[in-house]
């Protein structure tokens, strides 16, 4: 049976500051791109987004919901994210309980 975790994912202390960015940490955050699109082909992320903060920001973080077999699997999938493992990006992981799923609403 698969639960629902939520991911939790700040930028490293060093990379809140914009002039700590170069080509590298640009790349990494289009492989992140790239690996969270992945994700959802597999039909094991729902949704993914972030808040609309500038870099530098208290409150810019980064949100997935993804569907796993256990915590186990959720972290060896987040574990996998080039962000992740580069250290640009802190990952937390939550066991979530979706109450409400209207993921097939359309906004007009």
């Amino acid at each position: 049976m698969e639960s629902y975790f939520l991911l939790q994912l700040k930028l490293a202390e060093k990379y809140s500051v914009e002039k700590n960015w170069t080509e590298i940490e640009n790349d990494l955050i289009t492989q992140h791109f790239h690996f969270l699109t992945n994700l959802a082909n597999k039909g094991v992320l729902l949704f993914a987004g972030r808040t609309n903060y500038d870099v530098g920001h208290p409150d810019l973080e980064g949100f997935a919901l993804i569907k796993a077999t256990n915590l186990q699997t959720a972290e060896d999938i987040l574990k996998a994210d080039p962000a992740v493992v580069a250290g640009l990006q802190i990952a937390n992981i939550h066991p979530f309980s979706l109450a409400i799923e209207q993921f097939n609403n359309k906004i007009d």
